[in-house]
């Protein structure tokens, strides 16, 4: 992009909620393998701080 008197680069990154997606199925499936099996506390609420 010439947005000033030296050229710049701006990179992008393609179908970035596809890879978001993808990041999130990887990391759900690296948490199951992990705690197959195992009993695991679960707390749900609001925090505020």
């Amino acid at each position: 992009l010439l947005t000033g008197d030296e050229p710049r680069f701006v990179l992008r990154i393609v179908q970035l909620e596809a890879q978001e997606e993808a990041i999130a199925s990887e990391f759900r499936d690296l948490l199951i393998s992990k705690f197959d099996g195992e009993s695991v506390e679960t707390f749900i609420g609001n925090f505020k701080a």
